[in-house]
């Protein structure tokens, strides 16, 4: 982002000078402190998310997953998680290998701490286009979530107070880009992949 035209601009009006990757590192480490302060302030589930998980176990399907977040921050963030309902069985950070999403090589870390394979037998769950990238990266099959992520930006309350139609209208505009980037199915919430997963039994 430091070297987009307009941020890089902004920038060399500010400090007299254009940036350089010493600027990129400085900002990324204080944007890792302020984000930890924020982050451990809002582990609260999604809603569905602990009985998706309850299913999943049920089911004796194995969970992993993938952040951007740092090894240093999900170490604090996965204690308060497992308290409320929501353990999987290995994370991978995006600052435990050379590449991080859409690269396939933390799904691949995954395939190889659960002991899972082939790829077309995982199913990637994401609500967000890179995360959904990387599953089709790595092969797997790919679902994005619309109304749970960053793309929709809903507070609870928000979502709680929409209309029908109004969440209709915003899970159907952001599908598209997550069928764009590949996605196999585009849910609504996490509360809805059990049915996807019966139904992709049942075939």
């Amino acid at each position: 982002m430091l070297f987009s035209q307009r941020i890089k601009a902004k920038f060399s009006e500010v400090v007299s000078r254009e940036p350089d990757s010493g600027d990129v590192e400085r900002m990324y480490e204080t944007f890792l402190r302020i984000n930890e302060d924020v982050v451990l302030e809002y582990v609260v589930p999604i809603p569905g998310a602990v009985e998706c998980f309850s299913y999943l176990r049920q089911q004796n399907i194995k969970i992993g997953g993938t952040t951007g977040y740092g090894m240093k921050l999900m170490s604090q963030v996965l204690p308060k998680a497992a308290k409320l309902g929501l353990e999987p069985d290995t994370i991978v950070c995006g600052d435990e290998l050379s590449e991080a999403r859409p690269s396939p090589l933390m799904m691949y870390q995954n395939f190889i701490n659960l002991n899972v394979y082939p790829p077309e037998t995982v199913i990637k769950v994401d609500d967000t286009v890179p995360g959904i990238q990387e599953g089709v990266a790595a092969g797997t099959l790919t679902v994005g979530l619309t109304l749970s992520g960053n793309a929709a930006g809903l507070t609870k309350d928000e979502f709680d107070n929409l209309s029908e139609a109004s969440l209709a209208d915003i899970h159907k505009q952001l599908s598209k880009p997550f069928f764009d980037a590949g996605a196999d199915y585009v849910l609504r919430s996490i509360s809805e992949l059990p049915s996807l997963i019966d139904n992709l039994q049942s075939k």
